[in-house]
């Protein structure tokens, strides 16, 4: 007899449940002052609900390779205790924590006894061009090249990472970059150009492309046998792939984000950023002040966490997110300034890298020189004015105690492109008189 998933309580310990692992992170190391360890976390399903599920140290040991994302295993004796929503988004008000009595079954019966599959919700590749920077997506497409696999070494950790890129293309003719890490990296086969989908895989954009990153909690599955897999293996084995249009991943050097360019003074007009949503918007804006004050924080080391560190004394700093003690930290930059068009001015944040781009130096030399050598930082911070840039702009009120404050994000930043920029105040100029093309 299993217990829905539902029914989990930390009042009751004699229960098994039946469930699907959904997804599976990687082995996380930390260290604290009663001494070091690692572990891994997983999020079940059954037709109930979900729960996620931790293991450290020796358990992490014994069940990391043993459990396989999409499998179904009996889970019995683990501790449960409040959900950290921090961590984890899940409608469950409780965790699981694996103990030393844990046990963990494969569950080998063909019918899965009404265990829900996992859902993906599969989007084109040539929508993904559309979506907010750092979401999360589903996608599937053809792994048309590989690229080599590289190594190096965090500045800040001293860890050595390695990646992958690959190119994935699909039915909508278009292309995009997907990066994968550690052992997924090392031991990934392209050659046979296989199937790849992928679930919870996060947005990343640079420059106006669009790219893909396999991280913790995301899921790749090879060749799977869904007919998703199957139509786009037909279509490009019979030469889909060929003429692809749309290089979702492309960087733009003239500032096209493919979003509407608009003044200052339009989008407050259009009161855009009212909405449940936010809106987006590119224009040509020169860079007036901008602010040393608070332009960084000391974030954790770790590669994939960038919460803010709590300074705890005698060079350590903890994690709470991550819930460990690190004895050095990284520099993230959060930037404001106030830029401005022909027609207004407007206070712009900048995030860690879109400012690197632009004070053209790495979040650790700026953390360091706002520290440790003000009249550095003067000299980084300086040769930023009076320049000009086209932005791609994030625009959302956003409230703060009882006030609304309209607030602009810079997404990603080109520098200005004359050719181009002259193309779009040609077009703007044609519009505006009703002349054509032609009569250029």
């Amino acid at each position: 007899m299993t217990h829905p998933i539902s029914s989990l309580s930390p009042y009751q310990n004699k229960w098994v449940i039946k469930a699907r692992v959904t997804s599976k992170t990687g082995i996380r190391t930390w260290s604290n002052p009663r001494g070091e360890g690692k572990l891994f976390s997983m999020d079940l399903m059954d037709e109930s609900g979900e729960i996620r599920a931790t293991a450290f140290k020796e358990q992490c040991d014994k069940f990391y390779d043993m459990i396989q994302v999409d499998s179904v295993y009996f889970f019995s004796k683990c501790q449960l205790k409040p959900a950290n929503k921090q961590f984890s988004q899940l409608d469950n008000a409780y965790e699981m924590t694996f103990t030393g009595e844990t046990a963990v079954q494969l569950c080998e019966d063909a019918d899965d006894g009404g265990i829900p599959d996992i859902k993906y919700n599969l989007v084109p590749i040539s929508e993904v061009s559309g979506m907010e920077n750092k979401a999360a997506v589903d996608t599937i497409g053809i792994c048309k090249e590989v690229g080599e696999l590289q190594a190096f070494t965090s500045r800040t950790t001293n860890k050595e990472f390695k990646k992958r890129d690959l190119t994935l293309v699909d039915m909508s003719n278009s292309a995009i970059s997907l990066t994968l890490w550690g052992d997924d990296a090392v031991n990934f086969d392209g050659h046979v150009q296989p199937v790849i989908l992928v679930k919870g895989t996060r947005i990343n954009e640079f420059n106006g492309g669009k790219s893909l990153s396999l991280g913790g909690g995301s899921i790749m599955k090879i060749n799977p046998d869904i007919p998703e897999a199957h139509k786009l293996r037909g279509w490009f084995d019979n030469g889909g792939g060929d003429n692809i249009a749309n290089m979702v991943s492309a960087r733009t050097g003239g500032g096209s984000f493919s979003t509407e360019w608009m003044t200052f003074k339009d989008a407050r007009a259009r009161n855009l950023g009212a909405g449940d949503k936010p809106d987006y918007f590119q224009c040509k804006a020169v860079v007036h002040i901008v602010k040393q004050e608070n332009a960084f924080y000391r974030a954790c080391p770790q590669s994939d966490c960038n919460k803010k560190v709590v300074d705890e004394g005698n060079d350590q700093y903890r994690c709470e997110r991550c819930n460990a003690l690190y004895p050095n930290f990284k520099y993230r930059l959060l930037v404001n300034m106030s830029v401005g068009d022909w027609t207004s001015n407007r206070w712009v944040t900048c995030f860690n890298e879109t400012g690197e781009q632009l004070l053209k130096h790495t979040s650790q030399e700026v953390g360091e020189a706002l520290e440790n050598d003000p009249a550095k930082a003067e000299e980084i911070f300086s040769a930023l004015n009076f320049t000009s840039h086209i932005f791609k702009l994030r625009c959302k009120n956003e409230v703060y105690g009882d006030m609304t404050r309209n607030k602009l994000t810079v997404q990603s930043v080109v520098p200005l492109n004359y050719k181009e920029y002259n193309r779009h105040l040609l077009k703007e100029l044609q519009e505006l008189t009703g002349i054509g093309s032609s009569s250029n």
